[in-house]
């Protein structure tokens, strides 16, 4: 219903997904907004050749203080299946803005498990997001206080440069929520098109998973675990970890979410493994792993996306 009023044409018959300008040459770039006057915006200033089909994020529906990690997943999942035949295998870049960002997310995952070609990934004002073997745009305001890691101290370049094929930082000159009025606004879809221009063309698939198992399948992670605390996890014999290990963790009664790096090492008796942190918050949270290296991001993330573990964290 509130997505009725949205420009461009209607697709996929559910009246969830609006295109403009569906005769451009360039790659269609999906963008998941926080409201109508965005879309409208951003597709006028990149131009006729541009076809953009907008999405609405859980805005208005969900009080974002009651947002859940799987309420996203899920809406990004219901997306990604509407989107698929429309699509019909054209590659296409993907984004999305602040909580929209992690809904952008679940959408470019879902494509990539069912062999849709993704381009590269933009979000605005987004941190934490699902690891995915393609480039990255990390576009954040410039005095975006709450938002910008960088404004508080924050470096997630290591971060980025484990969860991503490659990173292209840029930022705003804007604040939070100001990304589609000028100044901001020409600023943006310069970037959105330079982003575009640069990786239309040079699709890398990523790399095959076969013969591989999920990482969380194979190690032995605790059951429980107490906030702060550092647990020693041993890789088991054949199972080859390139890189590092970055650990992605969500909790299921808040919508906390907390992305960390882990480096590989070698424990006292030889064998490899890496220190899990727990969060500093107690809850039932979830846990992912994934086989980073730099300049390639996950390296089985097919595999290591299918699984996750349940990891109680109790008060230390």
């Amino acid at each position: 219903m509130l997505a009725t009023s949205w420009p461009g044409s209607v697709e996929g018959g559910q009246g969830l997904v609006h295109m403009i300008n569906p005769s451009g040459h360039r790659p269609p770039l999906i963008w998941v907004f926080n409201a109508e006057t965005e879309f409208r915006a951003l597709s006028e200033t990149l131009g006729p050749d541009q076809p953009v089909i907008g999405l609405r994020s859980l805005n208005l529906i969900v009080p974002y203080s009651d947002m859940r990690v799987r309420d996203q997943d899920e809406l990004g999942r219901h997306y990604g299946e509407i989107l698929s035949p429309i699509l019909s295998g054209r590659p296409c870049f993907v984004g999305g803005n602040c909580q929209a960002a992690h809904i952008s997310c679940a959408i470019a995952a879902h494509f990539l498990t069912q062999a849709q070609p993704v381009l590269g990934l933009l979000s605005i004002d987004a941190e934490n997001l699902l690891p995915l073997p393609i480039p990255y745009a990390a576009i954040f305001g410039e005095f975006s206080q709450e938002f910008n890691p960088c404004l508080k101290g924050a470096n997630l370049f290591p971060l980025w440069h484990r969860a991503f094929r490659e990173v292209s930082p840029r930022t705003l000159p804007a604040g939070h929520g100001e990304y589609f009025t000028a100044p901001s606004l020409s600023v943006l879809a310069a970037h959105v098109s330079s982003f575009i221009d640069h990786y239309h063309g040079r699709l890398v698939q990523p790399q095959a998973s076969r013969g591989q198992h999920a990482l969380c399948s194979k190690v032995s992670l605790p059951p429980q675990m107490r906030t702060g605390e550092s647990v020693f996890v041993s890789h088991p014999d054949g199972v080859r970890v390139p890189g590092d290990i970055l650990a992605r963790w969500h909790d299921h009664q808040n919508p906390s979410l907390i992305m960390r790096a882990h480096p590989v090492r070698g424990d006292t008796t030889g064998a490899g493994g890496f220190d899990l942190l727990a969060p500093d918050t107690p809850g039932a949270w979830e846990l992912q792993l994934f086989r980073c290296q730099i300049g390639i991001g996950p390296v089985h993330w097919a595999a290591d996306i299918r699984q996750s573990r349940l990891i109680q964290i109790d008060p230390a």
